[in-house]
This record gives C-alpha cells, sequence and structure tokens, in this order.
C-alpha cells in the first residue's frame, strides 16, 4: 500500500469508531445472510465478538505503516489461532 493507501484506511476507520457496535453488528448481519452455516460457528457472545473484531481492526489497520512489524504478526497469528479449527 502507498502512505496515501494507508492514510485514507486510517480515517475511513477512524470514521466507524465512534459506531463500532452497531459496525460489528451490521458485519455480522450481513455474514450470516450471505452463509447462514457460518452462525453455528460463534457460540459466544455476539456483541463481545463484535467488539473483539474491532479491536483488533482498530490495531492492524492503525499499524498499517509498519506492516512487517511484530505487531502484525502478532495480529494475525492471533486471529490465526482464534479461527483455527473452526
Amino acid at each position: 500500500m502507498t502512505p496515501e493507501q494507508t492514510k485514507l484506511v486510517q480515517q475511513s476507520f477512524a470514521r466507524l469508531a465512534p459506531a463500532a457496535d452497531a459496525v460489528a453488528e451490521m458485519f455480522y448481519r450481513e455474514l450470516f445472510a450471505l452463509d447462514p452455516g457460518l452462525r453455528k460457528l460463534f457460540k459466544s457472545d455476539l456483541a463481545q465478538q463484535g467488539r473483539k473484531l474491532m479491536s483488533l481492526l482498530g490495531t492492524a489497520i492503525g499499524n498499517l505503516d509498519r506492516l512487517e512489524s511484530e505487531t502484525h504478526v502478532t495480529i494475525v497469528r492471533q486471529i490465526h489461532s482464534g479461527h483455527r479449527g473452526r
């Protein structure tokens, strides 16, 4: 990504942050509409899951200018380990 693209993504996400709960709810609603079978994979509280999703996205997007950093590697590993075996 170019520095300008990175900045645009970060600015766009910053505009969504105040409505994080609603954004996450919309994401899962659309996800399950596209594939209702995925719903059974989410056994925990979806509101809590949505907060985790938005937090991880916020961290990842906030560090887009450091894609090779340990932070991004850690985030990707967390996402992967949380979804392994689903």
